[in-house]
């Protein structure tokens, strides 16, 4: 580690951790989850900060595996796997992520909303204020210090409407990006994640 920053992370290793958080979280809510099945290097590795690239693969998994078990039961049929293909890009210095499911989908005009703060498609009653000021690090100390969020004893599987917007934010705070495509209603979705690799002279970003 130099400071926060491990520079040898284990990538796939940290998606297996964020995956089981997942699917724990989505089979508490909902009764079960579909399997996550992650294509990686074993030997891949990412000079990272650990929470920020776990916060970000956990509420994109989340996603993925509550859009697989809503559209599984309109349609009565089994659950599809989620998959994660994983691929470097030495010349950017850049880790792909893509995260692909056969859930329920979003309509184009939904993209763009998905990263609007509270904005969400999930149904469930209004979360009460703490709820809220948990998912967002209401203690002072962000993302690193949500307890719940770490552990996953508590973590909700959806409904508060700040998890893509604030993990996009993490991702593009270090020059990378999140990105949502559509493939189109009952479709599913496919989620690019683009992690940069951290090195001393990694440009800042202050996106809004």
């Amino acid at each position: 580690f130099v400071g926060v920053v491990n520079t040898r992370l284990r990538v796939k290793a940290a998606i297996e951790s964020a995956a089981e958080q997942a699917t724990d979280a989505c089979a508490r809510a909902l009764g079960e989850a579909p399997r996550i099945e992650v294509s990686c290097s074993d030997s891949l590795l990412l000079s990272y900060v650990p929470v920020h690239l776990h916060y970000v693969l956990v509420e994109v998994l989340k996603n993925s595996c509550r859009a697989t078990v809503e559209q599984a039961r309109n349609e009565r049929g089994k659950l599809a796997p989620v998959e994660v293909r994983v691929r470097k890009d030495k010349a950017q210095g850049i880790t792909n992520m893509l995260v692909l499911d056969e859930g329920s989908g979003l309509r184009e005009d939904e993209v763009d909303r998905a990263f609007t703060y509270g904005w969400t498609t999930a149904i469930q009653p209004r979360p009460r204020q703490s709820s809220m000021l948990d998912a967002i690090g209401g203690d002072g100390g962000g993302v690193g210090t949500n307890a719940a969020l770490l552990s996953g004893d508590e973590a909700p599987l959806a409904g508060l409407g700040f998890g893509l917007p604030l993990s996009r934010l993490y991702c593009r705070y270090f020059g990378g990006d999140l990105k949502v495509l559509p493939v189109g209603l009952e479709c599913g979705t496919a989620a690019l994640i683009r992690f940069r690799h951290l090195s001393s002279d990694t440009q800042l970003y202050a996106p809004l």
